[in-house]
């Protein structure tokens, strides 16, 4: 049987660290409670089936790991795929000049044969397609590089993809409809009046913090150390109200600028709120319906640090945490969520993080474990870039 499907399948292009791409997906699908019934993974080619259609465009902006997003149009064996393509209108276009790509989530010889018959049906059309192939590296954070960086996907002018899921064996063919903009989002970064490369987190990251907190439209979203206000610049895109705690009285000043900036180049209906306070003893005058934040990962090191020294800088950042969290749980509403990033520091003898066990333990607070299709992803889940010394573990609690 051939199932012809055109609203409820979708293929997110995943970015460098695929399993935070892919939790940050899953993430906004829980908040938005959309019904997932399938998914599977090829390479960084993530296939979900959900239950309703979903604004692409709208979607591909808000999130910070995903590449593209593309519509199924068909789904079946190999060979009714080949079929579906000599019988099937497949250029839908006025232009009879163009060129083309495919992104290939699926077998060698799988490809071949797709792109071989793809070619015929042009040539039957007596269409002038041109094939040219991705260009653009992306390396990813388990070292093997793919290629298709968002900029180079858009100098096509059709791009179509095909994926294989292994254990169905089935195939499905469709076209990317929405490529994230990472030209605008690095304006972004650079235009703003005050940056802090070393220090601040990019807006990558902060919309994958964003996300993972599931805070909905116009909620409130509290960020205890908002530093110059990249994460909350982010939530705002997303129309949430944000809060921002910072102790460092010049961090806010800068803060307040870039805020001022964005409300001026971006707009949003949304309210900030910068508090020059220390998250330890803060007092809130209301409930926010969740957290986003990167606490300072510790001092800028060039060079591995024994294990001894390492651990003296985690010690002190879960003391900050325990003491932070004790106090802002009280101004969270149920079900919260947390997200946060932690060092993760390199040294001679591998790798030492955050106790997050004593952290719940002292706080109260949960481990927050995502559930999709009766699979459980849990937390942390690392962003490592080899060459620092210093890397990020993504964290969601809850508060139950």
């Amino acid at each position: 049987m051939i199932f012809y499907l055109s609203l409820m399948q979708y293929l997110f292009v995943l970015g460098r660290n695929v399993e935070l791409s892919k939790v940050e997906i899953f993430s906004y699908i829980e908040k938005e409670k959309i019904n997932c019934k399938n998914f599977s993974i090829n390479s960084n080619g993530l296939m979900i089936d959900i239950t309703r259609e979903i604004d692409k465009e709208q979607l591909i902006r808000r999130l910070g790991g995903t590449i593209a997003i593309g519509q199924v149009q068909f789904t079946g064996s190999l060979n009714q795929l080949l079929d579906y393509i000599k019988q099937n209108e497949i250029y839908l276009e006025t232009e009879t000049k163009f060129t083309y790509t495919i992104m290939n989530f699926c077998s060698e010889s799988s490809f071949d044969a797709f792109s071989d018959e793809l070619k015929q049906k042009f040539r039957d059309e007596k269409l002038k397609a041109r094939y040219q192939g991705l260009r653009g590296n992306i390396k990813m954070q388990g070292g093997e590089v793919i290629h298709g960086s968002p900029a180079k996907i858009k100098a096509r002018d059709i791009i179509y993809f095909i994926f294989e899921d292994s254990k169905s064996k089935k195939y499905f063919f469709g076209t990317i409809d929405c490529i994230s903009d990472s030209k605008e989002m690095e304006r972004r970064d650079m235009s703003r009046p005050i940056r802090r490369e070393e220090l601040a987190i990019s807006p990558r990251l902060a919309k994958i913090l964003v996300n993972l907190s599931q805070v909905k439209e116009k909620e409130v979203l509290l960020d205890p150390f908002c530093g110059i206000g990249i994460v909350l610049q982010e939530a705002m895109l997303d129309n949430i109200n944000v809060v921002g705690i910072e102790v460092d009285r010049q961090a806010v000043t800068d803060a307040e600028k870039n805020m001022v900036w964005f409300k001026n180049n971006y707009q949003t209906n949304v309210f900030f709120r910068i508090l020059n306070e220390d998250s330890r003893k803060v007092v809130l005058t209301k409930k926010v319906e969740g957290i986003a934040t990167e606490p300072a990962l510790g001092v800028l090191l060039k060079s591995v640090p024994n294990q001894e020294r390492a651990r003296e800088m985690i010690h002190k950042f879960d003391n900050l945490m325990i003491q932070v969290l004790n106090n802002l749980k009280n101004y969270l509403k149920p079900t919260t969520k947390l997200a946060f990033t932690a060092p993760l520091i390199k040294t001679n003898k591998g790798s030492v993080s955050c106790n997050i066990t004593r952290i719940c333990e002292e706080t109260g607070l949960e481990r927050y474990d995502l559930r999709i299709c009766e699979q459980i992803f849990s937390f942390p889940i690392k962003e490592i870039r080899k060459e620092k010394v210093v890397n990020r573990e993504f964290f969601v609690l809850e508060k139950i």
